[in-house]
């Protein structure tokens, strides 16, 4: 059981738009067996390129995914039916990245480190997606949530990103939260749908996921030493 089976029950129409092919890592077949009935990768969206040539090694580049999916978000919100739409990104990948053509020009201090250009150029299109979202009618309807996946693998970066407090990329944008709020609670990416769920109306656990904006304390700090107790826990999992 996952939570894209138990929005599915409820009546919202899943979608997902990803860069890359739905083959890779097998979630093509994940997907549709847990509650997703619209589901596009690389040979799907492909096709709607204006040129055919452009994409990276790893499928659509992210100027591309961002305008089919605004056009899939209108189109989602005109029917005034329950949805979640989920966008897979790709060109902050490592280990060099791969900024889209409509970044030329943004860089990344001197422009001379690849990847971090890449994250130059993804900010700014993430950036834009979430505004036109906003200034749309549906705007006041739509809540919003960044995710990274994991934490950024081997790059041209990687030198200093040891040097920092590495942490998962968790934002959540709410027409309704009157102001931003850092959360301090130490939690992992299994608490992120035990806390996104109350925005959309279903407080509860899901799995080992807590709520990280509630007063319950999560796993993590429950459990001290939580990749060993993971680890434990391995055959009851299984």
């Amino acid at each position: 059981f996952c939570w894209g089976e138990g929005l599915g029950d409820e009546g919202y129409d899943l979608c997902y738009l990803g860069g890359s092919a739905l083959s890779f890592a097998g979630k093509g077949k994940f997907l549709l067996t847990h509650g997703f009935t619209d589901i596009n990768g690389k040979d799907e969206l492909s096709p709607f390129l204006l040129d055919q040539s452009y994409m990276s090694y790893w499928g659509l580049y992210d100027d591309s995914l961002y305008d089919m999916a605004f056009n899939r978000f209108l189109d989602l919100s005109g029917t005034k039916e329950k949805f979640g739409l989920f966008l897979l990104s790709l060109d902050t990948h490592h280990p060099k990245g791969h900024p889209s053509a409509s970044c030329e020009g943004i860089a990344y201090g001197d422009g001379t480190n690849s990847m971090l250009n890449a994250v130059a150029c993804t900010d700014q299109l993430v950036g834009d997606f979430i505004e036109r979202i906003r200034m749309s009618r549906y705007g006041k309807e739509t809540v919003v949530f960044i995710v990274s996946d994991h934490l950024a693998m081997k790059n041209t970066a990687s030198n200093l990103l040891v040097k920092g407090d590495r942490k998962n990329l968790f934002i959540i944008l709410d027409p309704e939260l009157e102001r931003h709020e850092i959360i301090e609670k130490k939690g992992t990416t299994l608490d992120i749908a035990s806390t996104v769920l109350p925005f959309v109306g279903f407080p509860g656990d899901v799995g080992l996921g807590r709520d990280l904006l509630s007063d319950r304390v999560s796993l993590l700090d429950a459990c001290g030493d939580f990749e060993a107790q993971l680890s434990a826990w391995r055959q009851n999992i299984e």
